[in-house]
C-alpha cells in the first residue's frame, strides 16, 4: 500500500509562519515531528525525519535507510514507547 496524502498543522514559536515541509517529506515524518515538538529525542534507527520547512530551528536531514526489518522493527517499537512515556509525563 502507498502512502497517501495527509494535512499537517503545527503552532509554536519555533514553528514557521506560512511554513510548508520539504518536497521529501512522508507520512512516517509525522513522528519525528511529534517527538521534536514535545522535546523527546528520536530513538536511534528511527526511519522518520524532521523535515525542513517547518520548524525554525531545523534545516532537514537526510533519510535514514533501513532494509532490516528487524531493525526497522525496533525502530518503530521504540517509538511507540518513547510517546508512549511522553505523554505518560515519565
Amino acid at each position: 500500500m502507498g502512502e497517501t496524502n495527509v494535512t499537517v498543522a503545527a503552532a509554536g514559536k519555533t514553528v514557521l509562519k506560512g511554513g510548508r515541509l520539504d518536497a521529501d517529506a512522508r507520512n512516517r515524518d509525522v513522528a519525528a515531528i511529534v517527538l521534536y515538538a514535545l522535546g523527546v529525542r528520536r530513538p536511534c534507527g528511527m526511519t522518520s525525519r524532521v523535515p525542513a520547512g517547518l520548524f525554525r530551528d531545523v534545516i532537514g536531514e537526510p533519510r535514514p535507510i533501513h532494509n532490516d526489518f528487524n531493525a526497522a522493527f525496533r525502530s518503530a517499537y521504540y517509538w511507540f514507547k518513547t510517546l508512549y512515556s511522553a505523554l505518560q509525563g515519565e
